[in-house]
């Protein structure tokens, strides 16, 4: 996972849309919250092509949040971690 820059999408119930990277902050709206995530993807995308890196980012909408890795391309893929248990099994 990239550590650097923080990124991360915020979504709300009515579509509003902010993608924060490296501190800079561009918002934006949709009317699906499917719509909402890809109008945040395409931002991603378009930071991850200037950096020339793929980017790891936080992201959280109504139905919950998670980490995703997005590349230059677009490709989004999951990067949460998930919690060891006290056992050492995955929750």
């Amino acid at each position: 996972m990239a550590q650097w820059p923080l990124a991360a999408i915020t979504i709300d119930d009515i579509g509003n849309v902010e993608v924060q990277v490296a501190g800079i902050t561009r918002q934006t709206r949709a009317l699906t919250i499917e719509e909402a995530r890809q109008a945040g993807l395409a931002i991603l995308t378009a930071y991850a092509a200037w950096f020339g890196r793929d980017l790891t980012a936080t992201c959280s909408d109504p139905t919950g949040a998670w980490t995703i890795n997005v590349s230059q391309s677009g490709k989004a893929t999951d990067a949460t971690i998930k919690r060891q248990g006290l056992l050492g099994r995955k929750k």
